[in-house]
Parts: C-alpha cells; structure tokens; sequence
C-alpha cells in the first residue's frame, strides 16, 4: 500500500506541475521557451512512472496506455526543443 500512495502523491505534484508551467506560459512569452518542454518532460515523467507502475501491479493494458502517452509526450518535448533552437 505504502508505494500506491507514493505514486499518487508523485501524480498530483506532477499534474500541479504542469498545471502551473501551462498557466506560466499563457501569461509571459518569455517564460514560454521554457516552460513548454518542462511541461512535455513533466507529462513523459506522470506518465512513464505510470506505465511502470501499472506494469508492477500486472495491468497490462493501462501500462500499454500510459507508455504511449509518455512515448508522445516525450516527443512533443524533444520536438518542441528543436522548435525553440531553430532546427524545425
């Protein structure tokens, strides 16, 4: 029981996380350049200790769910930095 409570405290700091880095982003441009790959890297990490999670307890298809949507996220991220530097 001790680690379910663990991953859901881990869950909401992490939604608050990106909570907040969205709301930075609505409110100053300069802050955007910043925020938005935090808050693709913030989603990655919800989700990818998610998949591991669901994985440990045997739900295999919420692990399947959870790992492609940290697989996106994780892409977003990395397409959102070559954004910012200039490559894309």
């Amino acid at each position: 029981m001790l680690m379910k409570e663990r991953y859901r405290t881990v869950t909401v700091c992490l939604s608050l996380l990106i909570l907040a880095l969205v709301f930075a982003v609505a409110s100053d441009e300069e802050l955007s350049r910043i925020c938005i790959p935090l808050a693709f890297f913030a989603g990655t990490l919800l989700y990818g200790t998610g998949a591991a999670y669901d994985r440990k307890t045997g739900k295999k298809t919420g692990s399947r769910f959870q790992g492609t949507f940290a697989l996106l996220f994780l892409a977003a991220a990395v397409f959102s930095v070559l954004h910012i530097g200039g490559i894309l």
